[in-house]
């Protein structure tokens, strides 16, 4: 082995590490590229703010559709949508003030000593004029609160 053979040998081990460390580079950026794009999916903030602003879309169009649907003549109001705004507004334990103002005036209400009921009318069988008709069925629904908080959230429509 000359001098020349010896200058080769170093030459072609120092590319191959080179090389390698070239590729154990590579292979440590893809990795946590992949990690940190795993991560940002997950819990970042962006997909959390496109989730938030959907879901409150959907709330605010909820209780507008409550409100317009005043005597349950337009099929708006359902059981769903009760449960829906209570608990994104988070009503349990809120005053009947901070209630009426996410779903409106009560068609009809009660009081006896410290309980308060608020109804609301449900599926009801409407005139031209978005009247209920005396005579046809109609379905409500109660709130309850008791000193002034919201207790649950009703489970059961009444029909008369």
């Amino acid at each position: 082995m000359d001098n020349n053979d010896i200058k080769q040998f170093f030459k072609q081990a120092t590319n191959y590490k080179s090389v390698q460390a070239r590729c154990i580079n590579c292979i440590l950026i893809i990795y946590f590229l992949i990690i940190s794009s795993c991560t940002t999916n997950k819990g970042g903030k962006q997909d959390d703010i496109f989730l938030d602003t959907s879901q409150n879309k959907q709330i605010e169009l909820a209780i507008k559709n409550w409100k317009i649907d005043t005597f349950g003549c337009l099929g708006y109001r359902n059981l769903e949508m009760v449960e829906e705004i209570i608990l994104s507004n988070s009503l349990l334990g809120k005053t009947t003030n901070t209630f009426i103002e996410h779903f409106g005036n009560p068609n009809f209400e009660y009081t006896n000593l410290n309980e308060r009921g608020l109804g609301y009318y449900f599926y009801s069988l409407c005139d031209s004029n978005q009247k209920i008709n005396i005579d046809s069925d109609k379905g409500w629904i109660i709130f309850s609160f008791t000193n002034d908080t919201l207790n649950e959230i009703p489970i059961n429509i009444a029909i008369e």
